[in-house]
C-alpha cells in the first residue's frame, strides 16, 4: 500500500459518490471487477493512469486534481528532502 494509493482512494470515492456512480457503473466504465474498484478507494492498491484519466474525463476533473494538494505536495517533497539532507552530510 502506497502512500500515493492511500491519498488517491478516498478522492475516487468521495468524486464516486459525488457522481452518484455505483461500484458496478465504475467497474464496467473502467474495464474491471468491482473488487479492484474497492481496492483502489481503500488505497491497497494505485490506480493505473490510463483508468485514473479515464474516471477523471468521466467526472470532468483535470487528472492532477487526485495529485496536487498540500498533503500530496508533502509526500513527493519528503523523498527530496532526506536526499538532500544526507547530501549535505
Amino acid at each position: 500500500m502506497s502512500a500515493l494509493a492511500k491519498l488517491i482512494g478516498p478522492k475516487l470515492k468521495q468524486k464516486r459518490l459525488e457522481f452518484g456512480f455505483t461500484i458496478e457503473f465504475m467497474a464496467e466504465i473502467l474495464d474491471c471487477s468491482r473488487q479492484l474498484i474497492e481496492h483502489y478507494e481503500k488505497g491497497y492498491c494505485e490506480m493505473p493512469l490510463d483508468r485514473l484519466s479515464e474516471f477523471s474525463k468521466l467526472c470532468d476533473l483535470p487528472i492532477d486534481w487526485f495529485f496536487l494538494d498540500e498533503q500530496s505536495i508533502l509526500i513527493f517533497l519528503k523523498p527530496l528532502n532526506q536526499k538532500r539532507r544526507r547530501l549535505n552530510y
